[in-house]
């Protein structure tokens, strides 16, 4: 009976693919039915958001992300960065394909860094948005100076006197200063409204807006009930994300896991000539595409319950 031989780049990923599979079947499908009901606030607070969204260029992207940079400026950093891709591949000698994909994986590193650190932020500000809503809900039913809500919001989420305040707190202090010292109302909530990396800090915003420039007054009531209703929302939303944290914990395990067989596989002398040819290349790129899809099909699935 001839002898079956398979080669070790196949066996590394399949185990790699094999373990994977394992480890989303035991503990991160089964997670994640159990906490889809959870989602439902997320979904229902995003459907509000997207209706007070403005236009999201670039530009409006890179301010939700706390950087001072022109978009002529990013841009530049994306070249240089795909420049560098370039020059990594150029010195590990890799196949034309591999030397086109580092240049592709450079241009797109910036964006995916810059969505990463909007990302952080609007979870540090939906942390706190509870504690704000508080404080402005119980300062509008005293007083219409949205001056005064906004500090009074800003000092529930991080005191006087705190050495290291809280983004949101520096965003709605920032704000308030604006209109205290005689700026335009509509515009310094517009504003506030383009740079928050959070969709529910810019709703709330364009309530605010849509409240000063139709006089107050009879509105404060529904500004009020509305801010209850979206601190309700933004507490569900938390314990949810905390239901979905350790998932995604495992995805990133299942890939890394993927990547550690596949580096000590190259420890081989045949592995490592075989991923340097141009069929090499083509199962390196193949490989991780499949693992690219699969990582956003997860995070997505993780996404709609956390």
């Amino acid at each position: 009976m001839p002898e079956i031989f398979i080669p070790i780049p196949v066996a590394a990923v399949a185990a790699g693919l094999y373990a994977g599979w394992l480890i989303w079947v035991i503990f991160v499908r089964h997670r994640i039915a159990a906490n889809r009901d959870a989602a439902q606030t997320e979904r229902m607070l995003q459907a509000a958001d997207r209706a007070a969204l403005p236009p999201n260029p670039i530009e409006d992207q890179i301010a939700a992300a706390g950087l001072s940079l022109s978009s002529t400026t990013f841009s530049l950093v994306r070249l240089a960065c795909a420049g560098a891709g370039l020059v990594i591949a150029l010195a590990f000698r890799l196949p034309v394909l591999i030397f086109i994909a580092a240049a592709g994986a450079g241009w797109l590193a910036p964006i995916a860094w810059l969505n990463q650190r909007k990302q952080a932020r609007e979870l540090s500000i939906d942390d706190d948005l509870p504690a704000a809503l508080s404080g402005l809900a119980a300062t509008l039913a005293m007083s219409q100076n949205l001056s005064e809500a906004l500090q009074s919001a800003a000092e529930a989420v991080s005191p006087p006197g705190t050495d290291t305040p809280r983004l949101l707190a520096i965003e709605l202090q920032q704000t308030a200063a604006i209109i205290a010292s005689g700026g335009d109302l509509a515009a310094a909530l517009l504003d506030l409204q383009k740079r928050s990396p959070s969709p529910t800090l810019a709703m709330l915003a364009f309530n605010l807006r849509v409240y000063a420039t139709s006089g107050g007054g009879k509105f404060t009531r529904q500004v009020i009930d509305t801010a209850s209703r979206v601190r309700h929302m933004l507490e569900g939303r938390k314990r949810a994300k905390a239901f979905a944290g350790s998932a995604n914990s495992i995805v990133l395990m299942i890939i890394g896991l993927t990547v550690i067989l596949a580096i000590l596989a190259f420890q081989d002398p045949s592995f490592a000539a075989f991923y340097r040819s141009t069929t090499g290349a083509i199962v390196i790129l193949a490989v991780a595409g499949v693992m690219a899809l699969g990582y956003w099909f997860m995070r997505g699935l993780i996404e709609d319950v956390g």
